[in-house]
């Protein structure tokens, strides 16, 4: 905006030619916490509860900021078995992505172990702002890893009414490496049960326990057919 001075009479003032010029400034504030945290279930003792791995949770926020049209430029994500966040065993440290979500990498966190964890943002101004902390509910990993299931059939196309044998993989020992399970301490112990479910088979096979190595069934009808095997360990994991 500019503006000139006039004489009574409406003209201007000999000599003034005064000038000004006005300009809209909007103090930059800096984010709120952020919100809406949230991390996947790691504590579950079925392994496909969440389809990830137990010692790589999901984590998850929404950003919000006083300057309605700001948006995240960074975050940082710290998990830590101390609520003081004193010595954190992840830190993301400033991850420059406009992204709400980010998991922990691979051998960063133990089984059996209760965690708290807190994230901040940053906005997009040229010099950016930082939001306080916000902190998450504490959460458990589950207390080992979860049964690993795995098995070979033979032959590999079997016609219809023809035996087919279903084993878990075993070495020459007859140790079980296919199919694992675990204990408190993580380590590979024998399976308590086997559970068969096969489409389509004689015998019927629909959670069906099994110890038998192998199962021999035979299928009814041509096609593709689906097989599942559920491993259980003693305590009741699969």
């Amino acid at each position: 905006m500019s503006f000139n001075s006039t004489n009574n009479y409406g003209g201007k003032t000999p000599g003034s030619n005064y000038g000004a010029t006005l300009a809209n400034f909007c103090q930059n504030a800096a984010p709120n916490a952020p919100g809406n945290l949230a991390v996947t279930d790691t504590s579950s003792a079925n392994w496909s509860f969440n389809c990830v791995s137990p010692l790589q949770p999901a984590f998850s926020w929404t950003f919000s900021d006083p300057n309605t049209d700001d948006y995240q430029s960074a975050f940082q994500l710290q998990v830590d078995d101390n609520s003081d966040f004193s010595s954190p065993e992840y830190d993301s440290g400033s991850a420059t992505t406009t992204s709400f979500t980010t998991s922990v990498p691979a051998g960063r966190l133990s089984y059996n172990t209760t965690y708290n964890w807190r994230v901040k943002t940053w906005d997009n101004r040229k010099t950016p702002l930082v939001s306080p902390w916000a902190t998450g509910t504490p959460f458990a990993t589950t207390a080992h890893s979860w049964p690993s299931p795995d098995f070979t059939f033979l032959p590999n196309s079997p016609s219809v009414g023809q035996d087919t044998l279903f084993r878990r993989d075993q070495d020459s020992d007859g140790d079980t490496f296919g199919t694992r399970c675990f204990d408190s301490g993580n380590n590979a112990v024998s399976c308590g049960n086997y559970y068969w479910t096969m489409e389509d088979t004689s015998p019927t096979m629909s959670e069906t326990a099994s110890s038998s190595i192998p199962v021999i069934v035979s299928f009814n009808s041509p096609g593709r057919k689906e097989i599942n095997l559920k491993a259980t360990d003693a305590e009741g994991f699969y």
